[in-house]
């Protein structure tokens, strides 16, 4: 597959499809921290299976002055979540998730640009759409855009970095959201994979006033043969008109040949 048809995939992702607000971030593309992607796809013609659990919990929130608040109540959620990506090309790979609740739908892609597996730059590109309307056709929806760039640094064979920042926009309201990621990853055994990070969000893209977070990823993933199981933790250490949470996930990635 060409670049030039590579990159068209990708623009079809981006700005192609109609839908309205449901979740942050890219949501079908590869990663091998927690929360922050790298740029390395997929394997060519191989196929990534990840069904993640997820649990939180929030008993406060943060006010217009940052100050936390407790709420009269705790705040309880789980979910079950599946992707599935492909490696189309050396440098290509497309993805798609769905929960089992059914109310969504996440599409992505991760083209990589330039570098090696010690060094690396991609594009990414997603739409995470709502698919709960009566009326599911594409003209009815409203438009969001979501556009990334990811990279990943080795300092050694045991010690590596992801970075990755993300650009949010949906028709209709002004103002946009942003994300930046950064993992740090350290080989603590021969399988096992140490990684804590931080995640900066800003919501200004809603009918509600902007918000703001800086949470805290702890984790760790075990490695075996085409099969790693990831565990992540978030904690919400600061910000503004928004929830604070509390919350753990566990992923069972397979790779099938």
């Amino acid at each position: 597959m060409s670049k030039l048809l590579q990159l068209s995939i990708l623009i079809f992702f981006l700005f192609g499809v109609s839908f309205s607000t449901l979740l942050s971030q890219i949501g079908a593309v590869s990663s091998n921290f927690l929360s922050t992607y790298n740029a390395l796809p997929v394997p060519k013609k191989v196929l990534e299976l990840e069904p993640t659990f997820s649990y939180s919990r929030s008993l406060g929130y943060f006010n217009n002055e940052g100050d936390y608040t407790n709420t009269s109540g705790a705040n309880i959620s789980s979910s079950l979540y599946f992707r599935a990506t492909y490696g189309v090309t050396e440098n290509f790979e497309i993805g798609a998730g769905l929960p089992t609740s059914l109310n969504s739908l996440n599409l992505g892609a991760k083209l990589h640009l330039l570098g090696n597996e010690e060094f690396g730059i991609a594009i990414m590109g997603g739409i995470n759409s709502d698919i709960t309307s009566g009326n599911r056709t594409i003209s009815s929806l409203q438009r969001q855009y979501v556009l990334g760039l990811a990279s990943h640094y080795l300092f050694s064979t045991e010690l590596s970095i992801n970075f990755s920042l993300q650009y949010q926009d949906l028709q209709g309201y002004e103002g946009n959201d942003f994300f930046i990621n950064s993992e740090l990853g350290y080989y603590i055994g021969k399988n096992t994979l140490g990684i804590v990070g931080f995640g900066y969000s800003k919501f200004s893209n809603s009918e509600e006033t902007d918000s703001s977070l800086f949470s805290l990823f702890p984790g760790f993933a075990i490695e075996q043969t085409n099969i790693i199981i990831v565990v992540q933790t978030q904690f919400d250490l600061l910000g503004n008109n928004i929830l604070s949470t509390n919350g753990i996930s566990v992923s069972l990635t397979q790779l099938i040949e």
